[in-house]
């Protein structure tokens, strides 16, 4: 598949997340597994339905939507662009944690940016939405929340696209013992990212865009972040010591199809999405 094409499945499916995220809970990348039963289309075409919006509601919406979509768009390509130099910093055989956090640095930029955006998108979405709509998209968004966890587990996570490498039993105790090393620093780090994330969606939801209450919430998530992501570099070094030359190629290889699915997903469930919202 060419960059572009690539690139916008990424942003569609950024700006259905994004919206959602503005209205509900938010979504982290950490946190306990859920149900691997990802169907957007379905779950996104009941969402819809329940929250029965009006032609006047579906309408002032698309009018919201359309005024921002070419900001959002901007602010997406430079949050993906910034997340793949910050996955590329962190698949490397040895953890490089300067690259790491430099990477990560350059994330939280983006994301401090796209935060103010979901603030002014809050302030001009929410009015129009009744208390029973606002409640719907909150607990739909919670249970996406978990779903997209669990989907990203699978594609970024530490045993992700482990199971198609033939480990050895010698491997698999290996992988296991590295893995349960850094149990308690990733718990103590998803916790911490748990809440960090819930203040942030806090101070988007305000009646008035407050952009220094934003970026302060925002600068805590993202020293959370890069914890995060330099402990995901060194357990991905780690991994990587006890696999074959053979399976480190097969892994990159899954890995690849695996993030190729979860877009895939993505751009399906933003289309869906959209014709059915506007």
């Amino acid at each position: 598949m060419d960059r572009t094409s690539t690139r916008s499945r990424l942003i569609g499916m950024t700006l259905v997340v994004t919206l959602l995220l503005t209205l509900g809970h938010g979504v982290t990348l950490a946190g306990q597994r859920a149900s691997r039963a990802f169907e957007p289309v379905r779950l996104i075409t009941g969402f819809v339905d329940r929250l029965n919006l009006t032609p006047q509601q579906r309408a002032e919406i698309r009018v919201v939507l359309e005024a921002h979509q070419a900001d959002l768009t901007s602010l997406v390509e430079r949050e993906v662009a910034a997340r793949a130099v910050l996955f590329q910093a962190i698949h490397q055989p040895e953890t490089n944690e300067q690259a790491v956090r430099l990477a990560s640095r350059v994330v939280a930029s983006a994301d401090a940016d796209l935060a103010i955006e979901r603030a002014e998108i809050y302030t001009e979405v929410s009015p129009i939405l009744t208390e029973e709509q606002k409640a719907e998209v909150a607990a739909f968004t919670e249970r996406m929340r978990k779903l997209v966890q669990s989907d990203l587990e699978r594609t970024i996570g530490p045993r992700a696209g482990l199971n198609k490498l033939n480990l050895s039993e010698e491997q698999r105790a290996a992988i296991r013992a590295i893995i349960e090393s850094h149990a308690p620093t990733l718990e103590a780090l998803v916790s911490q990212e748990i809440a960090t994330r819930t203040a942030l969606t806090d101070a988007i939801r305000q009646p008035q865009v407050s952009e220094d209450a934003v970026r302060e919430a925002s600068a805590a998530v993202a020293a959370v972040d890069v914890e995060l992501a330099v402990e995901r570099a060194e357990i991905f070094a780690e991994i990587e010591d006890t696999l074959t030359p053979d399976q480190r190629a097969k892994l990159a290889s899954v890995q690849e199809r695996l993030r190729q699915a979860l877009e895939d997903r993505g751009e399906l469930a933003f289309t869906v999405g959209m014709r059915l919202l506007v």
